[in-house]
């Protein structure tokens, strides 16, 4: 999450949080995209805005479908033959 070259914890930094402390450690996740800054206080700053998480599950679901589709149709439909006259091996 921090940009090449920075310190991971420096985008916990006062001015992009609040807090004006140095953060303990970055918490990651993958899915659903998140950092949190974690403060010896105790508190915590999400760096990704939590409505992030709706438009993520929805692309998940929106690939999932699509990707069912596919299998569907390929299974229904198969694999087509190639042009007459044209050896298969």
């Amino acid at each position: 999450m921090a940009p090449p070259g920075r310190e991971p914890l420096s985008v916990c930094s006062a001015s992009v949080t609040g807090v004006h402390e140095r953060a303990l450690e970055v918490r990651r996740s993958v899915f659903p995209a998140q950092a949190t800054c974690v403060y010896p206080s105790g508190a915590t700053h999400d760096l990704v805005p939590a409505w992030w998480d709706g438009p993520a599950w929805a692309a998940l679901g929106a690939s999932l479908l699509a990707l069912s589709g596919l299998v569907q149709a390929l299974r229904r439909h198969g694999r087509r033959p190639g042009p007459p006259g044209r050896d298969p091996s």
